[in-house]
């Protein structure tokens, strides 16, 4: 309907920039074929790093080359979750999402959202040993300077204690090795210390290669049963929790305990 203004003229209603879309919601896609829900929002698959798609309608009288267009914008900040998946270290999320969490909005003032998620992934696949990513992939995965990565991974860094010295992780790796074989020895019903002396493992567990060894107490002087199965898995549970605080240090294990 047109309205008459003070002058004679007409002029038609202001448009909103809004669409009626409700007759349409039975049939109505995306530039990628896929259906948007009744409120314009689609939810991506596992596959994408952001949350939502958000339908954008430009159909205002200042520009009308894109009437009746549809745009989709979609946020460039990844998740945790994303960033992980995409650069093949899935595993470190809840080492990364912790370490985030207590440091991750310091790490963003001074190097940008992405680089703070993305160093915190870093950070995380670097202190559990999943190894980190290498650095072309961060320009190749999220068009982001690995130089800014690493600093923000440096500023997490600095708000969580450092881990154990490598040989100490490494003491402890080798004596979890050994803890696992004499285990599964044992569980095949087998005496394992026959196996373990001569190993080159051996050395890494002295105190159950002799308590495998043994068929005394030298206390009681009575026969030893040898190893039990439970033991040893409460034995094998206590050597991977100190592995792991010796890998992340005292402050990112206790909050990756916490969550």
């Amino acid at each position: 309907m047109n309205v008459a203004n003070r002058g004679g003229a007409t002029q038609r209603p202001p448009n909103t920039g809004r669409i009626d879309v409700s007759r349409r919601l039975a049939d109505r896609r995306d530039r990628h074929g896929r259906h948007l829900s009744s409120d314009g929002m689609d939810t991506l698959d596992s596959n994408d790093c952001t949350n939502t798609f958000s339908e954008v309608d430009n159909t205002s009288p200042d520009d009308r080359f894109h009437m009746g267009q549809r745009h989709l914008e979609k946020s460039d900040e990844p998740t945790i979750d994303c960033a992980a998946r995409r650069l093949g270290v899935e595993s470190v999320g809840d080492v990364a999402r912790a370490a985030f969490d207590h440091a991750g909005e310091l790490a963003t003032l001074e190097c940008g959202h992405t680089a703070a998620v993305l160093g915190a992934v870093r950070l995380a696949a670097r202190r559990t040993g999943a190894g980190e990513p290498a650095p072309e992939r961060f320009v190749e995965a999220f068009d982001v300077d690995p130089e800014r990565v690493a600093a923000a991974d440096a500023v997490l860094a600095t708000y969580l204690s450092p881990p154990a010295d490598q040989d100490e992780i490494r003491s402890l790796r080798r004596t979890l090795v050994v803890a696992r074989e004499v285990r599964a020895a044992v569980e095949r019903g087998r005496n394992a210390g026959p196996e373990l002396p001569g190993s080159h493992l051996a050395d890494a567990a002295p105190f159950l290669l002799a308590r495998a060894s043994s068929h005394l107490d030298s206390r009681t002087d009575r026969e030893y049963r040898g190893l039990e199965t439970a033991a040893l898995r409460d034995h094998i549970e206590r050597l991977e929790a100190d592995l792991e605080l010796a890998r992340l240090g005292t402050k990112l294990y206790t909050l990756v305990d916490e969550d």
